[in-house]
């Protein structure tokens, strides 16, 4: 089995604080689910169990702010994992 990683921008990038990505995220978990499928946050990461086609852009908003989502393919990593 093989995890990917992705860089995971959050513009704009004043917003970037763990707590304050993970809220706009979970506001638009069932979009992410469908295109990511299985997916976890970590920082400025984010992991799949499958690797994504493209790079992946949300519009979306944050209490009432504007802001994008960015998850970059030609970031992508690949790691093995041990049973």
């Amino acid at each position: 089995m093989f995890v990917y990683g992705y860089a995971l921008t959050v513009l704009p990038d004043e917003i970037f604080e763990a707590s304050v990505v993970h809220d706009i995220l979970k506001l638009k978990h069932r979009h992410l689910f469908r295109v990511l499928g299985t997916y976890a946050p970590s920082g400025r990461m984010i992991f799949t169990i499958a690797p994504i086609a493209e790079t992946v852009q949300l519009e979306t908003a944050y209490k009432g702010k504007p802001c994008t989502i960015i998850i970059e393919k030609s970031t992508e990593t690949q790691t093995a994992l041990n049973r």
